[in-house]
């Protein structure tokens, strides 16, 4: 007599079968997750990156023990000077033009990097004017209208649509919003208008 197969005595055999149905959903559901853990690993390899990156920068060895002038100091261009022999210079478009007039012709190229220097003044500046006025919109625009349409909007279509337009707000990341305005407004549109663009965009 032989005996039974390992396969057989871990079978349920009670367990219902799965269907099509089942196993479609099933693979969705796999693939959805996948893509959500893959979406964490991006994000948190960016956050990392930044960390690394810029730690150095902002963190200092003597006290205060954090650089108050990349806090403090608005963003300006990076110039980066190379003489002849190789030797590379990044500086403020002041220092550049003291190092070009002391290199004289041994300056072989000069770069210039929009917003790659200075510091970071004007973005913390302006998260706080757009969390200001997102705060006041928010508070006034957003709660009156989320009154209106919960208390006294009459059933329609245009509610419907109303409601259906907020979910999808509510559902769509920003950054795709933010992705959709960059493409449109600062990529898209000198090209339609003919107007050129007076800096790189990247």
């Amino acid at each position: 007599m032989h005996a039974p197969a390992p396969s057989a005595l871990l079978e349920n055999p009670f367990a219902k079968r799965r269907s099509h149905l089942e196993t479609y959903e099933f693979i969705v559901r796999s693939v959805l997750r996948g893509a959500t853990y893959l979406i964490l690993f991006a994000t948190a390899a960016i956050f990392l990156h930044i960390i690394v990156k810029g730690s150095p920068i902002l963190f200092q060895a003597k006290a205060p023990f954090i650089n108050v002038e990349f806090l403090t100091k608005l963003p300006e261009t990076l110039h980066v000077l190379e003489d002849k022999q190789g030797h590379i210079y990044k500086t403020d478009p002041k220092g550049a033009d003291a190092i070009k007039h002391q290199l004289g012709d041994n300056l072989r190229q000069e770069k210039t990097i929009s917003y790659s220097g200075g510091g970071i003044l004007g973005p913390i500046v302006g998260t706080f004017l757009l969390v200001l006025v997102c705060i006041v919109v928010a508070l006034f625009l957003g709660i009156s209208s989320a009154i209106y349409l919960s208390e006294y909007a009459k059933p329609g279509k245009f509610i419907e649509w109303v409601r259906l337009a907020i979910l999808n707000l509510a559902g769509v990341p920003s950054v795709v919003f933010g992705l959709f305005g960059l493409g449109v407004f600062v990529l898209a549109a000198p090209v339609f208008t003919n107007t050129p663009l007076d800096r790189p965009c990247w």
